[in-house]
This record gives C-alpha cells, sequence and structure tokens, in this order.
C-alpha cells in the first residue's frame, strides 16, 4: 500500500456513523457537568467514552448472551450453596 492510498480519504462506515451518533449524545449529557474541563479535554473524554461503548458494543455482538434456559447450574462441592444459605 502506498501513501498515497493509505491517506487517501476512506467513505464513512457504520461505525463512523454510530460514533458520531454517540459522541453527540455523550457530549449532551455530559456538557453540564463537565464545564470545568477545557474543550480539548472534554472532547478527549467524549472521545475516549464512545469508542471504550463501541469497543463493548462489538463484544456483546460477538458473543450474545446465553438465554437462561439453555444455562445448566454446575453443583459445587458439598452441595448446592443455595440450600446451605436457606436452612
Amino acid at each position: 500500500m502506498t501513501d498515497e492510498q493509505r491517506d487517501a480519504p476512506r467513505p464513512p462506515t457504520d461505525r463512523d456513523a454510530r460514533r458520531a451518533t454517540l459522541v453527540g449524545e455523550i457530549a449532551a449529557r455530559l456538557r453540564h457537568v463537565c464545564q470545568h474541563m477545557s474543550d480539548d479535554e472534554f472532547a478527549l473524554l467524549v472521545a475516549d467514552i464512545a469508542e471504550t461503548r463501541l469497543r463493548f458494543a462489538a463484544i456483546d455482538a460477538a458473543y450474545p448472551p446465553i438465554p437462561h434456559a439453555q444455562v445448566r447450574q454446575q453443583p459445587t462441592e458439598g452441595g448446592n450453596r443455595t440450600d446451605e444459605a436457606s436452612a
């Protein structure tokens, strides 16, 4: 890949659109409590929060939760702790 190819503008992706939406929502929610921060500090904070939320959303999408009915409880040594606690 040449420098020109790498530096060429790329079309916006779905992730870029979600990031822009998140940045707007987060900034609107936090601006009033972060008035003591400079604009640059606030922008870094909002960008970091947005990136973290996007990363966690990607993890959640890759590993969907297991429906409760499919989760099998493994007995612990010495029996079920919930039975012991209620006795």
